[in-house]
């Protein structure tokens, strides 16, 4: 690692070694480097794409439907219903997913759109028309067509936020509003757990973004940060569960596989079962213990930055 590699962020400072981690499945290790000042984490070595796809195998995507799927679009959805505060417009998800978040937008009157890149069969069919199959700076939207655009744990996966950046600065029209949710690197839990962390998740999350390191990058590309949420109560209670659970077994993210539809697809020890049986409702206490001192602290396993295009002589607030 260059020790003069810079924080792409803030760019005030060199990135610093801050620990190695695991991939959960392959158990290949990367290093994190962490800006002193504004916080961001970097995955490390500089991975290709076609290395890093190898990490997005079909089974990486599960099947997370129903009830959970439901309740965090849901969340979502609040959330950006009551920044709007207006009729329904036209919206782009960057990174989609399964476009469920899509069909729970279309179904209140907006008129929705996505981008994503996975090649696999996970979209539903009734709205695979209205996503584009590439990555955004490539997908032939018209500049300034969309009233809200949004990411939802899907910018920390990006090889180079910035190019994103300056795109959805391009489609987003004069008032419209950019909400990027992200797993919070200054939060209790990633600083309790490290590589234990559920939402560490490297290769595949490439950055790891505090409050401020967001508002950074955001604000060195044409965006006025006019709010910041903390937290998102199923994936910051999620994390804590498993992530306690990672402290003492030896297979990683069992219960998180599980939801998913992915524990199938893995082999893990009798003996690890065992502990995750055990150690579930303790794990479970503990968490959400530890949840509500997150909440108070404003120190939450995920944040929301609500953003605006910068006015001339406008700056962003908390």
């Amino acid at each position: 690692m260059d020790a003069h590699y810079r924080c792409p962020a803030c760019l005030r400072a060199d990135l610093a070694y801050s620990y190695d981690a695991p991939e959960y499945r392959t158990g290949n290790q990367f290093k994190l480097y962490e800006c002193p000042l504004c916080g961001l984490g970097v995955t490390k070595p500089d991975i290709t794409s076609e290395a890093l796809g190898a990490y997005y195998a079909d089974q990486y995507y599960g099947s997370r439907k129903g009830a959970m799927g439901g309740l965090i679009n849901y969340l979502w959805m609040r959330k950006v219903m009551r920044a709007w505060a207006r009729p329904p417009g036209r919206l782009l998800d960057v990174g989609c997913g399964n476009g469920s978040f899509l069909k729970a937008a279309a179904a209140l009157g907006w008129d929705v759109y996505g981008t994503e890149r996975a090649q696999g069969a996970h979209l539903s069919p009734d709205i695979a028309a209205r996503i584009c199959r590439d990555e955004l700076p490539n997908c032939p939207f018209t500049e300034a067509s969309f009233d809200v655009i949004t990411s939802w744990h899907s910018f920390e996966h990006l090889q180079d936020p910035e190019r994103y950046l300056k795109r959805i600065a391009e489609l987003l029209r004069e008032d419209g509003m950019l909400v990027i949710e992200v797993p919070n690197y200054r939060s209790w839990q990633a600083r309790l757990f490290t590589a234990d962390w559920l939402h560490l998740d490297v290769p595949r999350h490439l950055f790891h973004f505090s409050p401020e390191s967001l508002r950074a990058m955001l604000e060195r590309n044409g965006f006025a940060v006019q709010r910041i949420s903390y937290g998102n109560a199923i994936y910051d209670m999620f994390g804590l569960l498993q992530s306690f659970l990672n402290a003492v077994t030896s297979e990683k993210n069992i219960v998180f596989d599980l939801v998913n539809g992915k524990a199938r697809h893995r082999t893990i020890s009798l003996f690890d079962w065992v502990l995750t049986i055990l150690f579930f409702i303790p794990a479970g206490v503990l968490a959400g213990i530890l949840w509500l001192g997150e909440r108070v602290s404003r120190s939450t396993g995920t944040i929301t930055l609500f953003a605006t295009l910068k006015k001339q002589g406008t700056e962003g607030v908390l």
